[in-house]
């Protein structure tokens, strides 16, 4: 019902932003076919939910109102973009116009004795004129008379029972004292009709109406008080040649009262008023009570069966199990206290009541029930009805699941059966029903084998223990406290968690095992638990991967035959992530030869060797170098990926000789925080790295800085061959140039090398 609600609200919202954007967009014929479609499918839902329903709510109303604008509009767009031929006006229509055509025919669809077409009283400036229009304003008439008619049902269904007892106590009343009046009207109503006849006879005679005249005449009228949707009116129909008068429309609309009496004058239900319901069989007052569309029919029918004592109990049982009214559901129920006593079989049926959708059903059933027996929750009978009442607690309307909850909580049936659906209420979004189910859980004792964790019902016992109300916190906290979630039987059970199709549940799964301690030495089956852990490798959550990892380092499986989703992991975006696969590797004996598919590991392996954290580009270099990667192809992706500089401390921190000349260029950097580090790296290297032979690669490189545009460069430049000593011989003629350089610094810094190249200057 709830939903029903949200889409009525939903449609109209959707149709008032549509009409709105007509009127901003250019007219064509795609707009015209859309209002006209949107039309179809609001008048559909508006139907299906008053029969469905049965009545008229503030939203309804509102896509009526929708409705005549969506009909005003799509008038003007037959006229504007069909032509307008399919109108006739004596005028140029303005916009108000349109609105009026509406109006007037809203009025004339009111109108139920069709009094203005009688009278052929013509009010807006359009008119209709094509079968397309027509067919139009015949569907928003029959339209405006569902409306009007389910409104008349909403005000009668609606009012409460106290206005119901009154109102009927008052007729009976008024019918008492007026029997006489009653019959009165009877007469009068035939006479009326008798009379009316006479004078349509007179007239014809009068008027030297020929036989058809006289016969299609008063069938014309008659099938225009039957004409739901104006038809006869909207299309000009008519059966009969005589020309209309005043005269003619008056006697025309008399003679539709009358039969209107005659058609819409209920005569049972008189007698059904008059007699109270005495005289009838139980069946008679049984088919009256399922049946009749009139509540107060149904109550005098109801108490009349109390009359008939115990036999009419399974057909009051049948009557509020069945009634999708409310009232006539109170009414069964009520009677069925009145007869008393009432029987130990029909103690289910009452405590199903006990989760009925009303408040006042549910109210007359604890009434009937503690009539029944003070101490009924402990009734045998009373367990049989547990599967309805579990039922209700999925129900849409929070009453309804508060009332099952209560039911559930106070009949003496055994909460470990029902814990699946009392988990599930546990999860509502009523804090009242939440703190009932927390109270009903507080009895079970978890610590037992067979309430090992459940993909269906751990992510509750998490929810919960996040409530916002304190008590239920508690309680689930002691929930998630007894369950041994250390066993290897709910490690297995949360491993497979991992590789649910639900997100919530994986990372519930997560989120507890990050939690859990378990020893390596438990004897997990590969097959049970490294699929969906390699499945969560790859999860998109961080803290599923992050889960999956940590259970693989810590449980005894084969990993030789997961590297590459080791490598894989190694590479992932999440740092943390990374080390555990690194750690995990770091381990292993890895041995190429044994078929790994190498060309699909090099790329993640070559995106760790940018990992800030030295175990795991630590591991990645090793595993490059195992698989003939070589030093060149790792240094170029690191310059590539981090820049020059980053790439160069990153080998040098792993002590890789090759990098010797890369750190030497770096002693040239402006920056004094890079120098240092280079030096730094250098000596932990080669403390007597001046003296390695790969520095002898980087020298070309710092002849050629010799001549850069910039004096700091030159200057370093000179300084780091001096440090190089006799290995930079080679440079010695760049530096002798360089002792005339413009800047006195680097001239010093060169003289300064070629001392320590060539001490003696024998070179």
């Amino acid at each position: 019902m709830q939903l029903e609600k949200n889409i009525i609200n939903i449609v109209v919202v959707f149709s008032i932003a549509y009409l709105i954007t007509t009127f901003l967009m250019p007219e064509t014929q795609m707009l015209l076919w859309a209002t006209a479609s949107l039309i179809v499918v609001n008048y559909a839902l508006s139907i299906i939910y008053l029969f469905r329903q049965g009545k008229i709510t503030i939203s309804v109303t509102f896509l009526n109102i929708v409705q005549l604008a969506l009909f005003c509009r799509l008038h003007v767009f037959i006229h504007d973009l069909l032509g307008a031929s399919h109108y006739i006006y004596a005028v140029e229509p303005n916009w108000y116009d349109w609105i009026e055509l509406v109006a007037v025919h809203v009025l004339r669809a009111v109108d139920l004795l069709d009094i203005l077409g009688a009278y052929g009283v013509h009010l807006q400036n359009i008119k209709h004129h094509s079968l397309l229009t027509g067919i139009m304003l015949f569907g928003m008439h029959i339209m405006v008379d569902i409306f009007l008619l389910g409104t008349i049902f909403m005000i009668i269904s609606q009012r409460s029972a106290s206005q119901q007892a009154s109102t009927m106590m008052k007729r009976e009343q008024f019918i008492d004292h007026f029997k006489n009046l009653f019959k009165l009207l009877k007469r009068v109503r035939i006479v009326g009709l008798i009379m009316t006849s006479l004078l349509i006879l007179g007239t014809c005679i009068i008027g030297h109406w020929n036989f058809g005249d006289l016969i299609l005449w008063p069938l014309d009228n008659i099938l225009r008080t039957l004409d739901f949707g104006d038809a006869f009116q909207i299309f000009d129909w008519r059966l009969h040649n005589i020309e209309m008068n005043i005269g003619l429309a008056t006697l025309a609309v008399v003679f539709r009262l009358f039969i209107s009496f005659f058609l819409f004058g209920p005569v049972n239900r008189f007698y059904l008023y008059l007699l109270k319901g005495r005289g009838k069989t139980i069946d008679e007052l049984v088919k009256i009570a399922t049946s009749s569309e009139s509540l107060e029919e149904v109550d005098i029918a109801i108490k009349a069966l109390i009359r008939f004592g115990p036999p009419v109990m399974p057909y009051l049982v049948q009557i509020f199990t069945e009634n999708k009214n409310s009232i006539i559901r109170r009414f069964a129920v009520e009677a069925l206290d009145e007869i008393r006593p009432i029987p130990a079989s029909i103690v289910p049926h009452l405590v199903t009541r006990l989760v009925d959708s009303d408040n006042s059903v549910r109210n007359a059933a604890a009434f009937a029930l503690k009539g029944f027996d003070p101490q009924w929750q402990k009734h045998k009978n009373v367990i049989s009805s547990t599967s309805h009442i579990l039922e209700a607690l999925k129900d849409d309307e929070p009453d309804v699941r508060f009332a099952a909850i209560n039911v559930l909580n106070k009949i003496d049936c055994s909460v470990e059966a029902i814990i699946p659906q009392l988990l599930e209420a546990l999860g509502d979004n009523e804090a009242n029903i939440r703190l009932v189910v927390a109270e009903m859980l507080k009895k079970v004792d978890f610590t037992t084998e067979k309430f090992m964790p459940s993909e269906k019902f751990i992510p509750y016992f998490l929810k919960a223990s996040e409530d916002n109300q304190a008590h239920v916190r508690l309680i689930a906290k002691k929930m998630l406290n007894d369950i041994n979630f250390n066993s290897e039987k709910a490690i297995s059970s949360l491993i497979e968690m991992l590789g649910n199709n639900e997100v919530d549940v994986r990372l519930t799964a997560a989120e507890i095992l990050k939690k859990t301690e378990f020893s390596t030495e438990k004897n997990f089956s590969a097959e049970q638990v490294v699929s969906p852990l390699l499945k969560a490798l790859k999860d998109d959550e961080p803290d599923v991967r992050f889960a999956a990892i940590n259970v693989l380092n810590k449980i005894d499986c084969s990993v030789e035959t997961i590297i590459p989703q080791l490598v894989e992991a190694m590479g992932d975006n999440e740092i943390a992530i990374c080390l555990v696969a690194a750690k995990i590797l770091k381990k292993i004996d890895f041995v190429p030869e044994k078929n790994f598919p190498v060309e699909k590991m090099t790329p993640y392996l070559l995106k760790a060797l940018t990992n800030n954290m030295t175990d795991v580009y630590s591991v990645a270099d090793e595993m490059l170098q195992k698989i003939d990667v070589t030093f060149e192809t790792s240094f170029n992706y690191l310059v590539k990926t981090l820049g020059y500089d980053k790439a160069v401390i990153r080998f040098a921190v792993a002590k890789k000789e090759k990098i010797i000349p890369h750190l030497v260029k770096l002693l040239l950097n402006d920056k004094k925080s890079v120098r240092d580090v280079a030096t730094m790296l250098l000596k932990k290297i080669d403390p007597h790295w001046q003296k390695n032979k790969l520095v002898a690669n980087a020298i070309p490189y710092l002849v050629k800085a010799l001549s850069d545009r910039q004096a700091f460069v030159r200057r370093m430049s000179a300084k780091t061959l001096g440090q190089i000593g006799k290995m930079a011989v080679k440079a010695i003629p760049a530096l002798v140039k360089t002792l005339k350089d413009d800047s006195q610094f680097v001239s010093w810094a060169a003289e300064e090398a070629l001392n320590k190249i060539d001490p003696a200057g024998q070179l």
